[in-house]
């Protein structure tokens, strides 16, 4: 009898736990993109990718970032000044995307089109363009050059997996048509 147990113990835990892993999904976009019409372009540069984006829209996302994070250095330098222990990586970081965010304000200034890439945020660790651009695209307010062509169709890729609430992922990525590898990715839920 205890082995009759056992064993049907041990097959309800394997069916529970062989059901807690879930299956890819994938739904599959043609998006077209229009040519993008504003006074100020940011021309990002990303590998061999160039996304052109509203200035506008583009600085609306980045002050909101720059004073998220400003008004935690005041927090920093507050510590600093007490003698706490200060995460020098996290300065770091900071200081660098400070220096990226002035230098696009400066940029704008002087010319209706400033070129960002991603080194501006690489030495910060940083690629808070990634859920950005994806929604530009998505929304059709971005135009891309690849390789020196303008591209105005994308196949946009909406995918997920799941193994159990620690371990799940969704989001999009993004590729040309006729092409295996995406050349942009978009998290939009990881846990």
């Amino acid at each position: 009898m205890q082995l009759l147990i056992l064993i049907f113990s041990l097959l309800f835990f394997s069916n529970s736990f062989g059901q807690s892993f879930g299956v890819d999904t994938v739904s599959i976009d043609t998006l077209h993109l229009k040519e993008l019409k504003v006074k100020k372009v940011i021309s990002f540069k990303f590998n061999s990718t160039i996304f052109y984006l509203s200035y506008n829209e583009y600085l609306k996302k980045e002050t909101a970032f720059w004073k998220l994070h400003h008004n935690d250095m005041k927090f920093v330098e507050s510590a600093k000044k007490k003698g706490k222990y200060i995460n020098q990586e996290a300065v770091k970081n900071w200081l660098s995307f400070d220096s990226s965010y002035k230098d696009i304000k400066e940029q704008a200034k002087k010319s209706d089109t400033i070129f960002v890439t991603q080194n501006n945020y690489d030495s910060s660790s940083l690629f808070i363009e990634n859920n950005f651009i994806s929604d530009q695209l998505d929304k059709n307010r971005c135009s891309i050059v690849v390789n020196g062509e303008r591209q105005q169709v994308l196949i946009r890729i909406k995918c997920s997996w799941y193994q159990h609430s620690r371990a799940a992922w969704f989001g999009r990525r993004y590729f040309l048509p006729g092409q295996k590898i995406y050349f942009l990715v978009a998290t939009d839920l990881i846990s």
